[in-house]
C-alpha cells in the first residue's frame, strides 16, 4: 500500500534544498549551479512518480542518451537517471516503508539467465568480449527491474503506453519528413539517422533514432498494436487523434526503412489483430482499401525489395546474388555449427563474432558479406553462445511471461476492466512481433526487449489488485 506524503513534506524539502543550494553556491561558486537541474529532477521524480517512469522509458526508447553522446558529445542521460530511480526506490522502501510488489519473480528469472551467461566466462575464447557483454547486459537488465518497481498503478501503465506512442510519433514523423525532403545529411538531433543502400530507390534507408533500418522497423512495429488499441478504446477524440497519428507514421516509417523483416512483422501484426478484434468482412475490406491508398506513398523500388523475400525459399538460386541473404545464411549456419560443437553450454556470451571466421572458412561460408559475422537471429545466437541450457532458460522465461500476461488479460475482462485488458492484449501482440522479428535480428539493441519485458512483468501485479475502482483508465 502506498503511503500518502503530507503536504508539509514538499515544503520542508524545498526550504532545505534552497538553503543547501545557497550554501553550495557560496562555497563552490557558480559551478554549484550545475547541481540545480539535478536537484529539480530528484525532487520531481520523488514527488511526481507517475512521470518518472514514462520519462525514463521515453529517454531509452528514443535512444536519446546515446544520440546526445554520439552527435553532441554530451554526458549520458540514462546512467544518472538509472541511479536516480534506484535512489528513489531505496528511499521509498527503506524510509517510507512502501510495499513494492512483483519484484521476486522478475529478479529470479533475470538472475538465472545472468548466471548462465556468467558461468560461460569460465570457458569462453575471448574473456574480455564476454565480460564486457555480461556487464552491459546486467546494466540493461536493471531497466526491467526499475520498470516493475515503478509501474505499480494502472495510471502509470496508461502513461507508459502513451509515452511509447509519443516516442513513435516523434521518430516516425521525423523519418517521414526526412524521406520526403531528402535531407539525409541532417540527423535531426539523432532521431533522423539514415543508412546508405543500393536497395532503396532513393539511395538510402531511414534508420531513425538507432541508425539501423531493420532494428528501427522492429521498435516501430512493436508500437503498432498499442496504437490500434488506444485508438479503439480511448474515449477522448484528441487521444484518438494521437493514436492514429502514431499508427500512420509508424507504419509509413517502417516502409521507408525498406526492411523486409519489418514488412513481415506488419503482416503478422495485421493478421493477429484482425483475429483479435474479430473484424467483420466489411471492416477488413475498408482496411484493404486504405492499404491500397497508402500504397501510393510507397517508396521507389519497394515492391522489388519485398519480392526478394522469395529468395529465402530453399529452391531459390537467387540467394547467392543477394549479399544480405548470403551473409545471413552463412551466419545462421556458423551459429548452428557452434551449437553442434557445444550443445549444452554454447561457446560463451558474446563469443559468436570471435569464432565466426574460424567456423566459416572451413565450411566454405561467406566471409565477405557485410555483417556476416553477426548472428542475425536471436535464437541461433542464444543456442550458439549459451547452448541448450541458456536457450531453455530463455524459453521458460518467455513462457511464464506470456502465460501471466494472458491470465491477467482474462482477469481484467472478468472484472470488466476493458482498458487494461486491451493494453494486455496489445502488449501480447507487441511481444509476438518482437519474437518474430528476432528471427532476423540478434541482440544488438536488447534494451528494447528488456523494457518490453519489464512492462509485461508489471501487468500481473495490477491484475492481482482487488480495488476495482482504481483500475478503469479514462484517457
Amino acid at each position: 500500500m502506498l503511503i500518502q506524503i503530507p503536504w508539509y513534506v514538499p515544503l520542508l524539502l524545498a526550504i532545505i534544498l534552497g538553503i543547501g543550494i545557497g550554501v553550495a553556491i557560496k562555497e563552490l561558486g557558480q559551478w554549484a549551479l550545475l547541481l540545480i537541474p539535478g536537484v529539480i529532477l530528484l525532487v520531481g521524480v520523488f514527488l511526481f512518480r507517475e512521470v518518472a517512469l514514462p520519462t525514463f522509458i521515453f529517454v531509452i526508447y528514443t535512444n536519446l542518451s546515446a544520440n546526445m553522446i554520439t552527435f553532441y558529445d554530451a554526458p549520458s542521460i540514462a546512467k544518472p537517471f538509472v541511479a536516480l530511480l534506484g535512489l528513489i526506490l531505496f528511499i521509498r522502501i527503506v524510509f517510507l516503508v512502501e510495499e513494492v510488489r512483483g519484484l521476486i519473480l522478475p529478479i529470479a528469472m533475470l538472475s538465472l539467465y545472468t548466471l548462465v551467461a556468467a558461468v560461460s566466462l569460465t570457458y569462453v575464447a575471448d574473456f574480455d568480449a564476454g565480460y564486457d557483454a555480461l556487464v552491459e547486459y546486467m546494466k540493461i537488465a536493471i531497466y526491467s527491474i526499475l520498470v516493475v518497481a515503478f509501474l505499480q498503478r494502472p495510471s502509470t501503465l496508461n502513461n507508459v503506453v502513451w509515452v511509447l506512442l509519443f516516442a513513435g510519433i516523434l521518430m516516425g514523423s521525423i523519418s517521414i519528413y526526412q524521406y520526403f525532403t531528402g535531407t539525409t545529411s541532417n540527423v535531426y538531433w539523432g532521431f533522423g539517422q539514415s543508412y546508405a543502400s543500393d536497395n532503396a530507390g532513393t539511395g538510402y534507408r531511414v534508420g531513425g533514432a538507432v541508425g539501423d533500418p531493420n532494428y528501427y522497423a522492429m521498435i516501430l512495429a512493436i508500437l503498432v498494436p498499442l496504437a490500434v488499441d488506444r485508438f479503439v478504446r480511448s474515449k477522448s477524440t484528441l487521444m484518438k487523434f494521437f493514436a492514429i497519428w502514431a499508427l500512420i507514421v509508424s507504419v509509413l516509417a517502417i516502409l521507408y526503412t525498406y526492411s523486409r523483416g519489418g514488412f513481415l512483422s506488419l503482416c503478422v501484426a495485421g493478421v493477429i489483430m484482425a483475429v483479435q478484434y474479430k473484424l467483420r468482412p466489411v471492416t477488413i475490406l475498408i482496411g484493404v482499401t486504405l492499404f491500397f491508398v497508402m500504397s501510393q506513398f510507397l517508396p521507389a523500388n519497394y515492391k522489388d525489395r519485398i519480392l526478394t523475400l522469395s529468395y529465402f525459399l530453399p529452391q531459390s538460386s537467387s540467394q547467392l546474388e543477394d549479399d544480405s541473404i548470403r551473409g545471413r545464411t552463412s551466419a545462421n549456419l556458423a551459429a548452428w555449427e557452434m551449437f553442434k560443437d557445444y550443445p549444452l553450454t554454447g561457446v560463451g556470451i558474446s563469443n559468436y563474432a570471435t569464432l565466426y571466421f574460424a567456423y566459416a572458412r572451413p565450411l566454405g561460408l561467406d566471409t565477405t558479406a557485410a555483417d556476416a559475422e553477426q548472428p542475425h537471429n536471436l535464437y541461433f545466437q542464444i543456442l550458439a553462445e549459451r547452448g541448450l541450457i541458456g536457450f531453455s532458460v530463455f524459453i521458460i522465461i518467455m513462457f511464464i511471461t506470456f502465460r501471466n500476461l494472458y491470465r491477467s488479460k482474462k482477469i481484467f475482462e472478468d472484472k470488466q476492466l476493458f482498458d487494461l485488458a486491451g493494453i494486455s492484449s496489445a502488449l501480447i501482440v507487441s511481444m509476438i512481433i518482437y519474437m518474430f522479428s528476432s528471427t532476423f535480428l540478434h541482440d544488438t539493441f536488447i534494451r528494447y526487449f528488456w523494457i518490453l519485458m519489464g512492462i509485461a512483468w508489471s501487468i500481473p501485479n495490477l491484475a492481482e489488485n482487488e480495488d476495482n475502482n482504481k483500475y478503469q483508465i479514462v484517457p
